[in-house]
């Protein structure tokens, strides 16, 4: 396991919890946001799948994995993947993996993490007090390499190169950039989504990154202008970050994900920008998944203590986002460095310095 033990024998006891609170007696562990939540550490081969590399089932006396001959070792020997039993098949022989697992499920009061998926995502929401201080400096580390990015942008580079190089610094940290968004002046304009082109950045770029590690994602976004911004660029960046204040002003313990975002609707509308939501979601919680619960205003899910947030709204051509997490005092960005040009924005009793648009 790529944690402490001890922090691993925490969540197992939520997750036995679980069983017992639902009355079943094992679950079988196969996607990888409960797999990396559970222990830790990188369960996938190709980063794009929502399968883990090894399933597990745990019931209240055992945790057992199984994997195939081709990740035996590794998972051994650099995820510490230490459990009760390893079963080990060969990666040619579907049916060997199959039998295990209907051993597994043939056993009384067995579920799998697809029956309880809003039960295990509740578990998985709220950060573990051990993983906080990790989190923090995830996000710090985040923050740098986004921002160094927009610091050594070059007029006339490409959106291709400039993803590039925010890859190459995700990678030499143990990031993985599985989200990476740039775009400039012309495209800005017309898309929320900036998977970068071949296109030149010429006036201003947004950056975008969604950055995991040990399973955890982090989002965050930073925008850079070549000279003096526009007038009309500030003021709907300025815009924007109150919305982005709005959502976090409204993202408390107690109140629901569905409240939040009708505050931040209410800010779209003082800043006259009444129907810009409807043209890009708007984040909400994080976690182990880009989103746990993306937010809508009917939402009924509560926010707790140690809950992630990532707001992203828009406003056409500009977007702001951080990733913050929700305490007893309020809500403490984590993807800041200090390093950067913010603004001081106030919403009712919330103040946050947040960051400014970078003037290369």
């Amino acid at each position: 396991m790529a944690e402490g033990l001890i922090s691993v024998a925490e969540r197992l006891d939520k997750l036995r919890g679980l069983l017992s609170q639902l009355g079943l007696d094992g679950v079988l562990l196969t996607q990888q946001a409960n797999v990396t939540w559970l222990l830790g550490g990188r369960y996938h081969i190709n980063v794009a799948t929502e399968d883990a590399c090894a399933t597990l089932w745990v019931t209240q006396d055992r945790v057992e994995a199984l994997v195939n001959n081709i990740e035996a070792q590794r998972l051994a020997d650099e995820e510490e993947l230490h459990v009760d039993q390893v079963h080990v098949y060969p990666w040619y022989m579907d049916e060997a993996r199959q039998s295990q697992l209907d051993a597994w499920m043939a056993q009384p009061g067995g579920a799998t993490d697809h029956q309880l998926g809003l039960d295990l995502q509740r578990l998985r929401m709220q950060l573990d007090s051990d993983r906080l201080a990790d989190t923090r400096e995830f996000g710090f580390l985040l923050a740098e390499i986004l921002e160094t990015t927009c610091r050594n942008v070059q007029q006339g580079q490409t959106e291709n190169e400039i993803a590039g190089i925010l890859s190459m610094g995700c990678l030499r940290q143990g990031i993985e950039p599985i989200v990476n968004l740039v775009g400039g002046e012309k495209r800005a304009i017309r898309y929320r989504h900036l998977l970068p082109t071949r296109d030149k950045i010429t006036e201003y770029g947004i950056v975008s990154v969604g950055g995991r590690r040990n399973g955890l994602v982090l989002s965050a976004t930073r925008m850079f202008c070549f000279g003096p911004i526009p007038k009309s660029l500030s003021a709907r960046y300025q815009a924007v970050l109150r919305v982005e204040a709005a959502f976090l002003a409204g993202s408390s313990p107690e109140r629901t994900v569905g409240d939040a975002f009708l505050r931040g609707m209410t800010q779209y509308q003082k800043e006259g920008y009444e129907k810009e939501w409807q043209f890009h979601h708007q984040g909400g919680i994080a976690g182990y998944q880009s989103r746990e619960v993306r937010a809508i205003p009917e939402s009924k899910v509560v926010f707790q203590v140690n809950h992630l947030l990532a707001w992203n709204p828009t406003i056409l051509g500009v977007k702001a986002e951080d990733t913050a997490v929700v305490t007893d005092r309020g809500v403490e960005i984590l993807t800041k460095t200090g390093n950067f040009p913010t603004q001081t924005v106030s919403i009712g009793d919330l103040t946050l310095d947040l960051p400014d648009i970078l003037v290369r």
